[in-house]
Parts: C-alpha cells; structure tokens; sequence
C-alpha cells in the first residue's frame, strides 16, 4: 500500500471552476480528490442575492401582516369576544411574526456581512498582491446586505411594538365594556 500526493491543476471551463488541488490514493483503485471552487463571481451573486432575496420575503410578510392586522382592528367589534382570553388570541393574532421578522432580519443581515468578508478573505488569499478595489467591493456586499437586514427589522419591530399597545388598549376597552 503506497500513498500518493500530487498537486494536479484541473480548470472547467464552465459556469463555475473547479480546481482539484491533489489527489491522495490509499491503493490502486481508490482515489480521494480534494476539490476547491475556484470562480468566486458567481458564488458572490448567489449569496448576496440569496440572503437579500429572503430579507425582501421578510419585508413583504411584515408589510402583509401588518395590513391585516391594521384592517382588522380598524374593523373589529370588541362585544363578540365573550372572554379575555378569547380577545387576547383574537387582537393578537399573527402578532408574532412581526416579531419573528424583527428580531431575525439582522441575523440574516449578519449571515451575509459573514459570507461577504469570508468571500473578501478568499480573494485577498487567491490574488498575488492586496488590491484595495477586491477589499472595498466585497466589504460593500457585506455592508449592503447588513444594511437591508436593519432596513427590515426596524420598521417590523416598531410595527410590532404599536399593535402589541393597540391590543393592550383593546383589551383594557373589553374589560370596561363587558365587565
């Protein structure tokens, strides 16, 4: 039994390149290949468009939410709730995911700011000298997409917060009217 490392240099001319840095083989007929992705433009668009494609879902659930839930308090009659817990889970339905989006926009934010750096990083690493144009427009993807993910959440959390105070309201208002 003999191993064996090479460094090979294969490129496949293709949507993405693949390099395979070297092979090791354990006996004749086994072979394991190392493998890097070599073309980071592509990988760079799917991710930065990947995580800003889930923060515009994000942003257009709340926005949904939050017209339901304006629509339906504007309409809402206090009298036809018979207990305080049934007027609790009536006003704050799909209260939560305002919630949920707000507080986890900028962790989807961060994922991307993660990714774009470890991108910068890589090509920092593959180039032969730093090139400060490399560093700035991966830093930008980074900061973007962190950008977005605030851009989301703020405005989520603040909703949230206001129809938590509406219900609260309501809630006070039912007491007094059937109490």
């Amino acid at each position: 039994m003999q191993k064996i490392s090479l460094n090979m240099k294969i490129i496949l001319k293709n949507k993405f390149q693949l390099k395979i840095v070297g092979y090791t083989s354990i006996n004749d007929n086994d072979y394991y290949y190392i493998k890097e992705w070599v073309h980071m433009e592509n990988i760079k668009d799917y991710i930065e468009y990947g995580v800003i494609s889930v923060l515009v879902v994000m942003s257009i659930l709340s926005l949904t939410v939050s017209i339901e839930r304006f629509i339906y308090f504007k309409r809402v009659k206090l009298t036809q709730f018979k207990t305080k817990n049934e007027a609790e889970i009536g006003l704050s339905n799909n209260l939560s995911m305002l919630s949920i989006i707000g507080s986890n926009a900028p962790y989807v934010g961060l994922l991307g700011t993660v990714f774009g750096i470890m991108i910068v990083f890589y090509d920092m690493g593959m180039s032969d000298g730093i090139d400060p144009n490399v560093i700035v427009i991966g830093l930008s993807m980074a900061l973007k997409v962190t950008a977005i993910g605030l851009l989301v959440a703020i405005p989520s959390t603040m909703i949230y917060g206001g129809y938590l105070r509406m219900v609260d309201k309501m809630i006070a208002r039912w007491e007094d009217e059937v109490a």
